[in-house]
């Protein structure tokens, strides 16, 4: 019996394009079963559950698409990974309600400028990296949804921390890039220019892995990219945390110090602003001055 696809004949026929296929499909299916994850949350669940739920499945959409843009500079290109990263932004941007941050800009926000709950910093980091150790699993579930729906399998790498050049020099592409790319988005940082920064965030991270071999530059998707490797690389761990951690992180923070503060805020930061201005506006007026007086016996007399 011939495999039931939902794509028609004539574009079965063009094998050049079967991989774009299944990772358009992958991609819908990705966001689709992610946003309809996220209307049972908001449905069910209290405002202090909804957030980490949201952030739970923005992360894990976010990273998921790693994956599918691997697939398609493979195979296309890439400019047709630029136009797929900008595409993967876009839609995570209009259905996340702002969670799956970057991950250095909430470091920025909760360590560095201490904007953040210390709860939500926690609660953030641990759903981050939980999220990001384990999207592959989702990921893989998801391509094989995708291949049975096209007929054709993914084909594609899986560990996609592959460097092309030393680790030394990757480290200084990481760190060089980090401080550029903050650079950029604090100055994109605007209601007029925000709608940019999707393509600023996909030609950093085309120009991280035509340099290097690896996208980079965000330390929770280079985690999620990092368990994959674990059974062919056996320093991948120490690689990380020196690499895509600190040398990320350290050109980030030092870019972040001279730009300023960031201008855009997050909807942790929004919230705990909110509740700073609440506790200031309920605190007490403060008391009156003292009343001060000069002057000795008849002559002494209250001044302002």
């Amino acid at each position: 019996m011939p495999h039931v696809t939902i794509l028609p004949q004539d574009l079965i026929a063009e094998k050049s394009l079967h991989q774009l296929y299944t990772c358009i499909v992958y991609s819908c299916i990705v966001f689709a079963s992610t946003h309809f994850a996220r209307w049972i949350g908001q449905t069910c669940l209290d405002a202090d559950l909804e957030w980490k739920f949201n952030e739970l499945l923005s992360t894990l959409a976010r990273c998921s698409c790693l994956w599918s843009e691997g697939i398609i500079l493979a195979h296309y290109g890439y400019i047709a990974m630029f136009i797929t990263i900008v595409i993967h932004r876009k839609l995570a941007e209009w259905l996340s309600n702002g969670a799956g941050e970057n991950a250095s800009i909430l470091v920025e926000e909760g360590v560095a400028r201490d904007r953040m709950f210390f709860g939500d910093r926690l609660w953030l980091t641990v759903i981050q990296m939980f999220t990001a150790l384990f999207s592959y699993i989702y990921a893989a579930e998801n391509f094989g949804y995708a291949g049975k729906l096209t007929g054709f399998p993914a084909l594609g790498k899986l560990c996609l921390l592959n460097e092309t050049i030393s680790l030394v020099l990757v480290g200084v592409a990481q760190f060089v890039g980090a401080f550029s790319l903050r650079f950029v988005l604090h100055r994109t940082a605007t209601p007029e220019l925000k709608k940019y920064q999707a393509g600023v965030y996909a030609f950093f991270f085309v120009t991280s892995h035509y340099l290097t071999g690896v996208t980079g530059l965000d330390p929770i998707l280079c985690l999620a990219m990092v368990y994959p490797c674990t059974m062919k690389q056996e320093n991948i761990f120490m690689k990380y945390l020196s690499i895509y951690l600190l040398c990320l992180n350290s050109g980030y923070t030092i870019s972040a110090r001279l730009c300023g503060e960031y201008p855009l805020r997050s909807i942790h930061r929004q919230r705990f602003e909110v509740a700073e201005e609440a506790r200031i506006a309920a605190l007490p007026p403060p008391s009156p001055p003292a009343p001060k007086f000069v002057g000795k016996g008849n002559r002494r007399r209250q001044v302002r």
